[in-house]
């Protein structure tokens, strides 16, 4: 560590400071000498090493941030980067090439008075990549070219006090994550089951495992934790934490494997427990049109389930068939379907096969190097392997390879049962890959290791040449699926990485929904190459076309010694040498003035501090004064602010100054001088060459995973290099193929996706309603039966018809008569002769 301290002759006169944007003159004060703060260390960085990273004295990194942003900065598929952002909060986490700080600071130096720094570093790329004639949605694509962000962030803001005197910082970048919610520890050994759904990678497995908490999803009556220890414990005490609260108790009866919720038994169909509830249904249609959507989508889903459950009959076995009937009230979450497997065999000539399935990595070398680039303490290749069965949708007797271990590298290697080498035949290689627990950051990819007489597998390592890499690789919001080859330059022996162009559809699914995917990658002798992502194509091309960089140069280049003419005018428009400014054009007039209309609230506390310190704080144990400094008791909102409208100096709030016009600058017109964009003229290129067949690569004669991740338990399987596509899908059929049944088979109905992708998302419901109030408005609206309004179109000869007046002409009609009965008998006949008089006429 080196502690720096600028000369006091490195500061101009901050006196004479022009306020700008409505800050104070002691903020403009600061915010300058923070730019040159900023300025100065960045000069003194710019040899110190190839990448400049600038953090601040009061935040929090994640563990592995450094190792991680390495690993960012080397997944760049280009240079053209200007700034890696691994915060989005204003200078943090902000990484530089060295090459790159001299011109920065140059930017910064020219307007260090006028604008804070994270202003003036997007002014850097406004200027680097906007073209003016653009509309704003072209020059922020360009920006994201030159900016890249990595998420999620790797540093969050603590501190409260800015080093601005008065100035509080409640800043906190919500894409580093929620408060930890779990602490780290060791558990004995265990075996641990739920009947519960975790919500994305927070696994009890995990929870277990002291690296995260268990989030489990829509918890009811009768689900389950079980932990069974490998050796007999007596267990003396544990210590929970439930969030939130009312997830604490989940009532449960079960006895012999039997399940019983609020007293019903739902009985199973064949792989589908939606009869049950389609009668549950039944009971509740009378709560409205909500309920006829609910009754629709549990019927779609139990008919599909029953339709797919046909269709695969012939392959999968419910393993529930054969248990007694009282066994059958268990929930989907203990549905279990059982295949016949068999470890596949090749049904052709192939170069390497591994399916893992012996249980053991035999055959495999462990790497004994370290990764020169690396710091000391993850620099060794000693991540851990092991091999075992899927987490989820395993097949019985089916093994894979898992990369266990997190933030360290890992480097495993096999040699081919015979070298391949580029002749007539295609090459064919095909292996699967499950990311168990999602993926952060960190690689799956395979490397075909080139062939040569000092190959020595213990040595393996990121610099052991290769001649082809392929696989999925992901870090931050970048997935990538690779198919990189080293090209030997024909004149001077050289190689250079050759990458293909991107996949043309969406990645993301393959890294987060934990399922098993295939990758099989054909390069074929005609050039072409294709690749396949569960046997279904994502990309193809041509090695002489979609290669980057081209694998053969261009003939010509740019003379370097051409000179661009001093007299040449690449400007396309000027400002109007005409055009004046108007009198009454104010430069000087500020952006923002205070508020003339703003009155202090009344009840405003003018003595009482907005932050007080905490009375119920005290100071660690481990405090040393020494070390640490003067213990402060953290800063907590004032209580006695609660209930006024604000605490502290009040100050009139600003507003736009109407009359700020800015500086005024003259309109533009097209330049009459305007020659166009200079460029060199062509000259041959030296180092020209053209190789026609690329195919013909280096032979290899040994695979290897060399990879690095901040995720664990990354599952790989069934590897198979051949020169024959059906000999790999034959393959795939024997293997992938039952893992893709068996998942498929295990997915949950469609009112269960519905009903789980709803908790997760709220306000889904409001969708889920919708779409079936809108067409059951519309069915009511135009199809209910409407009162005929053909009364009077009856006939004279037609038998005369009483028209239904309503209510009220009943309660008229009741009253009348009770009136006429009161009247005596005469009374009561009059009143019958003009009650059926009335119905005459009402007929006629």
């Amino acid at each position: 560590m080196e502690v720096v301290s600028p000369s006091p002759y490195f500061y101009p006169d901050f006196s004479n400071l022009k306020e700008t944007f409505g800050d104070s003159k002691e903020r403009v004060k600061w915010r300058t000498k923070q730019n040159l703060d900023y300025s100065f260390l960045m000069l003194y960085a710019k040899d110190k090493g190839s990448l400049y990273v600038q953090l601040e004295d009061d935040i929090v990194a994640k563990q592995g941030y450094s190792q991680t942003m390495k690993e960012f900065v080397r997944h760049q598929s280009s240079d053209d980067w200007l700034i890696l952002e691994f915060s989005q909060l204003g200078f943090i986490g902000k990484m530089f090439r060295t090459s790159n700080l001299p011109f920065i600071v140059e930017f910064i130096l020219m307007f260090y008075k006028d604008k804070p720094i994270d202003w003036l570093l997007d002014h850097i790329l406004w200027v680097k990549a906007c073209n003016p004639e653009k509309d704003a949605t072209h020059c922020s694509r360009q920006k994201d070219n030159l900016r890249i962000r990595y998420k999620p962030s790797l540093f969050q803001h603590v501190g409260l006090h800015s080093s601005l005197h008065g100035k509080i910082q409640n800043l906190k970048d919500k894409d580093f994550g929620k408060q930890t919610l779990y602490i780290s520890h060791s558990n004995p050994p265990a075996e641990v089951t739920t009947s519960l759904s975790a919500y994305q990678s927070h696994t009890l497995d995990r929870a277990y495992q002291g690296m995260d908490f268990f989030w489990g999803l829509t918890p009811v009556a009768g689900d389950y934790i079980k932990i069974k220890f490998v050796k007999p414990l007596i267990v003396k005490g544990s210590r929970e934490s439930l969030h939130p609260p009312c997830h604490h108790h989940i009532p449960s009866t079960r006895v012999d494997g039997q399940r019983q919720e609020d007293g019903s038994r739902c009985r199973r169909r064949r792989g589908s427990v939606h009869a049950c509830f389609r009668g549950q249904v039944r009971m509740k249609l009378r709560l409205g049109w909500t309920c006829l959507l609910l009754l629709s989508l549990a019927t779609a889903s139990w008919s599909h389930e029953a339709d797919q459950e046909d269709a695969e009959e012939a392959q999968v076995e419910d393993s529930e068939e054969a248990e007694t009937e009282a066994k059958d009230t268990v929930d989907d979450a203990s549905i279990s379907f059982q295949v016949t497997y068999k470890t596949p065999v090749p049904t052709g000539d192939v170069f390497f096969t591994e399916t893992f399935d012996d249980g053991s990595f035999d055959g495999w070398q462990l790497s004994q190097m370290k990764k020169e680039d690396a710091d000391d303490d993850i620099a060794k290749y000693d991540g851990k392997w092991e091999v075992e069965s899927l987490k989820e949708n395993s097949v019985a007797g089916d093994m894979g390879l898992v990369l266990k271990s997190r933030a360290k590298h890992h480097a495993i290697a096999a040699m081919l049962q015979k070298p391949f080498v580029f002749n007539e035949k295609p090459l064919v290689v095909q292996y699967e890959v499950n990311f168990q627990d999602g993926i952060d950051c960190g690689g799956a990819y395979m490397k075909l290791l080139s062939a040569s007489d000092d190959l020595d597998l213990e040595k393996f390592q990121d610099r052991t040449p290769y001649t082809i890499m392929f696989g999925p690789d992901k870090c931050g919001e970048d997935y990538k699926l690779h198919f990189i080859f080293r090209h030997k330059n024909p004149m001077n022996g050289d190689y250079e990485e050759k990458h293909a162009k991107r996949p043309d559809v969406d990645l993301k699914k393959f890294y987060t929904d934990k399922k098993t995917h295939l990758y099989t990658l054909v390069l074929s002798p005609d050039n072409s190459y294709e690749i396949f992502v569960d046997q279904s194509s994502v990309s193809k091309g041509n090695l002489l076309a979609d290669m980057i960089p081209p694998i053969n140069p261009p003939k010509e280049i740019d003379d370097s010694s051409d000179v661009k003419p001093e007299d040449w005018d690449e400007r396309q428009k000027i400002p109007d040498p005409e055009a004046v400014k108007p009198e009454d054009w104010d430069e000087d007039a500020p952006a923002k003035i205070e508020d003339p209309d703003a009155i202090k609230p009344q009840g405003w506390l003018d003595d009482e501090p907005e932050y007080i310190s905490d009375p119920n704080a005290e100071k660690p144990e481990d405090w040393d004064e020494e070390m640490d400094g003067e213990w402060e008791a953290p800063q907590i909102p004032n209580p006695a602010c609660e209930t006024a409208p604000g605490c502290g100096l009040w100050t009139t709030p600003m507003i736009n100054n109407p009359q700020y016009k800015g500086k005024w600058k003259a309109p533009l017109i097209e330049n009459p001088n305007y020659q166009g964009t200079w460029r060199p003229r062509k000259i041959p290129n030296p180092d020209y060459f053209e190789d026609l067949h690329p195919f013909r690569m280096s032979p290899f004669n040994a695979v290897g995973l060399e990879l690095w991740s901040m995720t664990s338990d990354i599952y790989f399987d069934n590897f198979i290099i051949c020169s024959d596509k059906e000999v790999a899908d034959r393959w795939a059929s024997d293997s992938w193929g039952l893992k893709k049944l068996v998942a498929s088979a295990n997915e949950p109905g469609v009112f269960s996706q519905l009903t789980t992708a709803a908790e997760e998302r709220p306000w889904l419901w409001v969708v889920y309603i919708l779409t079936v109030a809108l067409p059951v408005a519309l069915m009511v609206l135009f199809c209910w039966p409407k009162k005929s309004d053909d009364v009077g179109a009856y006939k004279k000869m037609d038998t005369p018809q009483r028209d239904v007046q309503g209510e009220e002409e009943e309660e008229e009609e009741e009253e009348e008569e009770v009136e006429a009965a009161d009247e005596g008998e005469q009374g009561t006949e009059d009143g019958d002769a003009n009650e059926r008089a009335d119905a005459g006429e009402a007929g006629q």
